[in-house]
């Protein structure tokens, strides 16, 4: 009979003490949803700048501005259609200083027998359009009366999109330029940064601008200046920026040419070594010639054309 009373009085317990305790734990769960919800809201919004300090506006390593010239790797991609924007795969700028770097001077004209125009008169009416060779030959050869439509990295890619600045017009496309001015001789002078792009959009894309340039100027006799040769230790080792590709897109380029407003110009003879190389002690960072040989450069420019085209001198009209 005891154990029967027993097992009735346990249930009766156990009521009783649930009673008393249920205020307790109806507290206690009320503090813990109170703090529960709070770290929620914390752990989805967050501080502002722990949610920023990651994602998709970290700068990638390595990454640099789109026109900021720089000498290219030595690990290259070749991408099988170029981006829109191009121009990334840039040649370094000259370098700003060198022991040889000479004033800026006048080329020295010849006697003017009445029939041969000086220098400065012959590229009176001429445009050099390129990349950062051309450059030099703006800031060193001192050619003072051609205009120059040229910027570090050009290429057939960003031609047509770059701004440049030019004497008298301000900062201008080269279809304006090409709109506003008439020119007697345009020098292009462009491939070396295509290297890393595929063959055939680099050779369509040059075309197109071979022939963009003929439609907006028909006048005009129309220079294309073979690429220079890298030096022979840049060229060994560069699997993309090596005088074999140099010399093929060369090749290709001389094909646009062989009529008479169309005309090929190697300037390569004058500063190759034995090997068919930039001489290395031509050049500081084995790409660009030092300052003084873009005035070589020049001379062979007005030598070389001049007596091709005699009569070419003159203002540019402006239209």
């Amino acid at each position: 009979m005891k154990k029967k009373k027993s097992c009735r009085l346990f249930p009766a317990l156990m009521a009783v003490t649930m009673l008393f305790l249920s205020p307790v734990f109806l507290i206690k769960s009320s503090q813990a949803q109170a703090a529960g919800g709070s770290d929620a809201r914390l752990s989805q919004d967050g501080p502002e700048d722990d949610f920023r300090s990651g994602g998709s506006e970290e700068i990638s390593p390595g990454e640099v501005p789109p026109e900021a010239p720089s000498l290219p790797s030595e690990s290259h991609t070749q991408p099988e259609t170029p981006p829109e924007h191009s121009g990334d795969m840039t040649l370094e700028s000259l370098p700003e200083t060198s022991p040889e770097r000479p004033g800026m001077e006048t080329l020295p004209s010849p006697a003017d027998d009445g029939e041969t125009p000086g220098p400065e008169e012959f590229f009176a009416d001429a445009l050099i359009i390129g990349d950062s060779r051309a450059m030099g030959l703006s800031e060193y050869a001192g050619l003072t009366t051609p205009d120059f439509f040229a910027t570090s990295g050009m290429s057939v890619f960003s031609l047509w999109k770059k701004e440049v600045s030019v004497s008298d017009l301000g900062k201008v496309t080269l279809q304006t330029l090409l709109e506003s001015k008439s020119y007697g001789k345009i020098y292009l002078m462009l491939g070396i940064n295509e290297l890393g792009y595929d063959h055939s959009s680099i050779l369509k894309k040059y075309a197109g601008t071979v022939e963009t340039i003929h439609t907006l100027q028909p006048e005009a006799i129309l220079y294309l200046c073979a690429n220079l040769h890298v030096t022979g230790s840049r060229s060994d080792r560069d699997e993309i920026y090596n005088n074999a590709n140099i010399d093929w897109l060369n090749a290709e380029i001389a094909k646009l040419a062989g009529t008479d407003d169309t005309i090929y110009l190697d300037v390569n003879p004058l500063f190759d070594d034995e090997n068919g190389a930039l001489r290395s002690d031509y050049s500081g960072d084995e790409t660009h010639p030092y300052g003084k040989y873009y005035k070589e450069w020049g001379q062979w420019l007005y030598e070389t054309c001049g007596p091709l085209h005699p009569a070419g001198g003159g203002d540019p009209d402006t239209t």
